[in-house]
């Protein structure tokens, strides 16, 4: 069974040959939202008042 499975993946795996646009245009889409979110609590008020708390 596990033999099975095995060939099975490779079989998916080899038939990979990139991302499509569609991949692409999603992964760029994450990209900018982590991007958004990390700005926001980077330029967020805890962390300026942390800052300038000695």
């Amino acid at each position: 069974m596990w033999i099975r499975l095995r060939c099975r993946m490779t079989e998916l795996m080899m038939q990979e040959e990139g991302m499509s646009t569609v991949e692409y245009a999603i992964g760029t889409i994450a990209a900018a939202a982590f991007g958004a979110v990390l700005y926001g609590v980077v330029t967020g008020c805890q962390v300026r008042l942390s800052q300038w708390t000695p």
